[in-house]
């Protein structure tokens, strides 16, 4: 019951669905209706993250925003996480593939976001070298590869689990 609770089986906890007019990617329907869509609320204000599922990926099995306060490792964690974490299951076509998922914003990021990752091995890494923000600032597609970077579970077996976000680095004072 509660946060777990899937009523349409689509992989998105009920409670953190995002609302039916939600249209992310600006295609004119809504991203709930797309098939290769997958969208949440965040846990503070009406943000929504949505991820779009790339074409040499199966399937996208689950989709859940995370706050990153309950990450109790805070080393290299991001200042400010103005969008929370997405933790997402993607099943890819084939062991070793790497896929480029788009993730889409509700909310334009600062200029100085940068794109972040956290697993239990690896802890927080900047993820930007593996990541393209679009030139307005509400979209990043992220380059994921089965086993390898940006795979949390470090294995080739078609199954790609990632926790990531957008992230404002800590500022160093001189």
């Amino acid at each position: 019951t509660g946060e777990t609770d899937d009523a349409d089986g689509n992989g998105i906890p009920d409670t953190q669905e995002a609302d039916i007019t939600t249209d992310l990617d600006g295609d004119g329907t809504p991203d709930r209706d797309e098939t290769d869509m997958k969208c949440v609320k965040t846990f503070f204000g009406d943000n929504r993250i949505c991820v779009k599922i790339p074409e040499n990926a199966a399937s996208a099995e689950s989709l859940r925003p995370v706050d990153p306060e309950t990450v109790s490792d805070t080393e290299n964690r991001p200042e400010d996480m103005p969008l929370d974490l997405v933790s997402f299951r993607l099943t890819a076509g084939n062991p070793g593939d790497t896929v480029r998922v788009t993730v889409y914003l509700s909310e334009t990021l600062p200029d100085d976001a940068e794109w972040h990752s956290y697993s239990t091995v690896n802890g927080w890494r900047d993820y930007s070298e593996r990541t393209d923000f679009a030139a307005d600032r509400k979209s990043v597609t992220l380059e994921l590869t089965d086993g390898g970077p940006g795979d949390a579970d470090g294995t080739a077996n078609r199954v790609i689990v990632s926790t990531s976000g957008p992230g404002v680095p800590r500022r160093i004072l001189s």
